[in-house]
């Protein structure tokens, strides 16, 4: 929701109180600039996808991150092109059958049981294999554009939020009111207390248990 609480707010809104915090606390991370529409269709047409209205959001207000350990966990918001080039390579493993080997996935509430499906876009990465995805197949109860996590090693499939706009928020909520604390920043390093997409997820509790309670404290 906004800061105000009145109304959900944009993707690009909450990207910005993203980028305003980490200016603020970690100026070392980097938005990348964001993309203009016509490389985005081309992007989504060479996917063969229509991309939902919030993922356009987001490449347009911003291409990715750089430097982002510390920000978002350990997860880097990926360029549009690594999208890309992570989801080709996912659907070519897929076509040549070296997923089949995994078996099948164990589905959520809205998500498909598959280990892997060619209408899941990852757009965050870990570096080591998991992803969050924007699911483009959900079940029925699910909602096109619903964010999604990918851990390669495990056959659980999780429902993160029911939208692009509303993980992001609630990112940005959780670096506002100190449920995601900053510890250290020294050098190259930075260490929460707890990671951002953790806590961020609808299922977080069921995964990591439930995010610790934070109380504002009352102006003086």
């Amino acid at each position: 929701m906004s800061p105000t609480g009145s109304e959900p707010e944009s993707v690009k809104q909450a990207v910005r109180r993203l980028q305003k915090w980490a200016a603020h606390h970690l100026p070392r991370v980097t938005f990348r600039p964001g993309l203009g529409k016509r490389a985005i269709r081309a992007v989504a047409g060479r996917m063969g996808v229509d991309l939902p209205a919030e993922v356009v959001e987001l490449f347009t207000t911003c291409d990715g991150t750089e430097e982002c350990d510390g920000l978002l966990g350990n997860w880097d918001l990926l360029q549009l092109d690594h999208v890309e080039r992570n989801w080709q390579l996912h659907k070519e493993l897929f076509v040549d059958g070296a997923l089949n080997a995994w078996g099948k996935g164990v589905p959520a509430r809205a998500v498909k049981g598959d280990w892997w499906n060619v209408r899941w876009l990852p757009f965050a990465s870990s570096g080591s294999g998991h992803f969050y995805c924007i699911d483009l197949d959900p079940l029925s109860a699910g909602t096109v554009g619903q964010v999604i996590l990918f851990l390669h090693d495990e056959a659980e499939r999780y429902l993160v939020a029911p939208s692009l706009g509303a993980w992001l928020s609630r990112l940005a909520d959780d670096l506002d009111t100190g449920v995601q604390r900053l510890l250290e920043a020294d050098g190259d390093e930075s260490r929460f207390e707890n990671e951002g997409f953790v806590w961020s997820s609808q299922y977080g509790r069921d995964l990591y248990g439930s995010p610790p309670r934070v109380t504002k404290k009352r102006a003086p």
